[in-house]
């Protein structure tokens, strides 16, 4: 029965952890996975749950970000790309959650609420639900699906203003760590600021050559003026980009002057895309950032587990000090006990001595000789005995010396057990 048993864990257990993979890239990332999900490793459920998501990544679209300061037109950009005017625009901060462009055969809109629970509508509920200004039930998630062949491989992510709100600024930031790329939208006017470069920089780590600078509104430049704007942001932005373009999403709407509005740089930059680099880069930082906590983690129960060596050395050259300090105690209990004991039996010895007294006594022996057969000789002596009523009554009647005596060793004995007492709950004070 206990074989049985311990054949069947075996054999559960090579099914759930000896799983082989191929020497694919995914292969290899399930491999890595594997080995940290091992039993022994000990993994979090958060750790369990990010390496399941880097292994489903690889099957997923890649998500390419739009990022810009309010009002960049972003929402106008992806409008153009969905093809008609589903994300409203206008003056007051309307993007106030994550919005996913997702593909599907028809438009709809799914809305995720914080709850954990959902709503399948129509897309022109979208300005409802994005609208700050509506007190609505709170939504974590915004997901836009429509019939963009664009969107097949590609999933676009429109995130709040940089600058609308504290709120939105921090959820931009959130949403940035899970993206393979992004559009970093934008206004002419723009291009090349302090301002603007510092919001890039505070993102460097995930831009790089994923990325595309594109700026917006170029149609309100001449020719001249254009050249000089792009000569110079590129000589300022192009060290965090691999590319960046001018546009006009105003000129992109109109059908005569969309070959101008040079919309469709941004559309052919995002159709070549290599969507397969792109997904291990993605899961290449997810596992590097994952080994970086780690290792942080690492170093942090390191040092913990120094510091409680020394807590416990420290705590153990305190016993042992408290150890030999007590042995000491006791053996100074233990010698006072004896020499009280020895008082005592010498006092009791000296009484009992003195009531020692004498009495008649005699024996009878056989006679010797030929005529004394079977005589008897009577022999009289003084026998010593012990009166052990005048003992007593010497030691606890007839005198209180030692009833004196045995509670004086009471009471010592009493005080060298309460002050031994009293230290040992001092020292186990301390402890805790």
């Amino acid at each position: 029965m206990q074989i049985n048993l311990l054949n069947d864990f075996i054999k559960a257990y090579e099914n759930t952890y000896s799983v082989s993979f191929d020497d694919s890239f995914k292969g290899r990332i399930q491999e890595l996975c594997k080995e940290l999900n091992e039993p022994f490793m000990h993994a979090s459920y958060t750790l369990e749950n990010e390496l399941k998501e880097l292994v489903f990544s690889l099957d997923k679209n890649v998500n390419i970000a739009i990022i810009g300061q309010f009002s960049s037109g972003k929402s106008s950009l992806l409008n153009l790309i969905l093809g008609r005017d589903c994300l409203p625009t206008g003056v007051v901060p309307v993007t106030f959650k994550p919005t996913f462009l997702r593909y599907a055969k028809e438009y709809f809109l799914r809305v995720e609420f914080e709850d954990g629970s959902d709503i399948i509508t129509n897309i022109e509920k979208l300005a409802f639900y994005t609208d700050q200004r509506n007190e609505v039930k709170q939504a974590k998630s915004l997901h836009i699906f429509a019939p963009i062949p664009l969107l097949e491989k590609i999933t676009l992510v429109d995130t709040p203003g940089l600058n609308a709100n504290e709120n939105d600024t921090l959820t931009t930031l959130d949403e940035l760590k899970n993206i393979h790329g992004a559009i970093w939208l934008s206004l002419i006017d723009n291009a090349g600021k302090k301002s603007e470069e510092d919001a890039i920089k505070a993102n460097l780590e995930l831009l790089g050559e994923n990325s595309i600078c594109v700026l917006n509104q170029k149609d309100k430049l001449s020719t001249e003026e254009l050249d000089n704007v792009l000569n110079y942001a590129k000589s300022v932005f192009l060290k965090y980009f691999n590319e960046l373009i001018a546009i006009s999403c105003k000129e992109a709407k109109d059908e005569q002057s969309y070959e101008k509005s040079n919309f469709q740089s941004l559309l052919d930059f995002l159709t070549q895309l290599d969507t397969t680099v792109l997904k291990e880069k993605f899961v290449k930082r997810k596992i590097l950032n994952l080994c970086e906590i780690l290792e942080d983690e690492n170093q942090l129960f390191v040092g913990i587990f120094d510091r409680l060596l020394n807590q416990f050395q420290s705590y153990e050259k305190h016993l042992l000090l408290a150890y030999e300090f007590f042995l000491k105690e006791i053996e100074i209990l233990n010698h006072q006990i004896l020499e009280q004991l020895k008082s005592i039996s010498e006092r009791i010895s000296s009484e009992i001595f003195a009531s020692v007294k004498e009495k008649d006594a005699y024996f009878y022996k056989e006679s010797k000789g030929f005529l004394k057969k079977d005589l008897y000789t009577r022999y009289d002596y003084k026998a010593p005995y012990i009166s052990s009523d005048d003992a007593f009554l010497a030691m606890f009647y007839n005198s209180d010396v030692m009833s004196k005596e045995f509670k004086k060793i009471k009471n010592e004995l009493y005080k060298s057990f309460e002050e031994i007492k009293m230290k040992l709950k001092d020292f186990i004070n301390i402890l805790e």
